[in-house]
């Protein structure tokens, strides 16, 4: 009733009005003078009465994690419009690539790329006869013939000669033939004896006139590596290298020499 206590030296009971924001007045009586503590006026706003996002009055309709006004009177399951994301994110989209890894989206990983054979974070390869190989292809990738064709089709005949593929030789599959035949790979023909030299995984031995009843290979250390009862030997064990093949014939033996390749 005095006014204003501008000097602060009053100390009440008090008289306020209050006004909202929405322009209410409300006002309480008898507030006592306090320094030490909250002081209750007993009166209040009347509650405001706003909107959800669907509009209903005090309503209960949130927007949800998927950006969508859902519950209350929506009749929209909070967050079923859709999901988290394989790095734990609603609504974004990191997703499971073909190496299994999280990746995209917020994680910053690079999806895996695909192989030739198109497999997702395979190994298969293009192979130097312009084939995909390995991985899942299941195929083995190309090798190089003797005559150093990629993915060629020579190979060594019985002759022990390169031959077929791009070599413009035709393949010997006989060895009495080749032996007869094959001037270049024979030495030691005196004696009516025919050679096969070098060699590669046999020695035969080759007689026009005289029966060859045994084979010895030795090294040239005089050791024995193999023997035979017959007019060839093994000879796939050996390392490259020259050796020395005795050839027992009735009326005698031969000593010859010979290279393994």
């Amino acid at each position: 009733e005095e006014g204003i206590d501008e000097d602060k030296t009053k100390i009440g009971p008090y008289h306020f009005r209050f006004t909202s924001t929405t322009g209410q007045v409300i006002e309480a009586d008898n507030v006592i003078f306090s320094t030490t503590g909250l002081v209750h006026t007993g009166v209040q706003f009347t509650p405001l009465k706003c909107p959800d996002c669907a509009g209903v009055i005090d309503g209960n309709a949130k927007i949800d994690f998927c950006n969508v006004c859902s519950g209350g009177n929506t009749g929209i399951v909070p967050n079923s419009n859709c999901k988290k994301d394989c790095a734990g994110y609603w609504n974004e989209n990191a997703y499971i690539d073909g190496c299994g890894r999280c990746v995209a989206g917020t994680t910053g990983a690079t999806p895996c790329d695909k192989d030739c054979n198109n497999v997702p974070g395979g190994q298969a390869y293009i192979d130097q006869c312009g084939t995909c190989v390995g991985g899942t292809t299941q195929l083995n990738a190309c090798k190089k013939d003797c005559n150093n064709d990629w993915g060629g089709t020579a190979t060594i005949d019985s002759c022990r000669k390169c031959s077929g593929g791009r070599t413009n030789i035709t393949p010997n599959y006989s060895k009495e033939n080749c032996l007869l035949a094959d001037i270049d790979k024979l030495v030691n023909a005196e004696n009516n004896l025919l050679i096969e030299n070098p060699i590669y995984n046999e020695l035969v031995v080759a007689s026009t006139g005289k029966q060859i009843t045994k084979l010895k290979l030795i090294d040239l250390k005089g050791q024995t590596l193999a023997e035979s009862d017959s007019n060839r030997l093994n000879t796939s064990f050996l390392n490259t290298g020259i050796y020395v093949v005795v050839i027992f014939m009735p009326d005698g033996i031969q000593v010859r020499r010979i290279i393994k390749n």
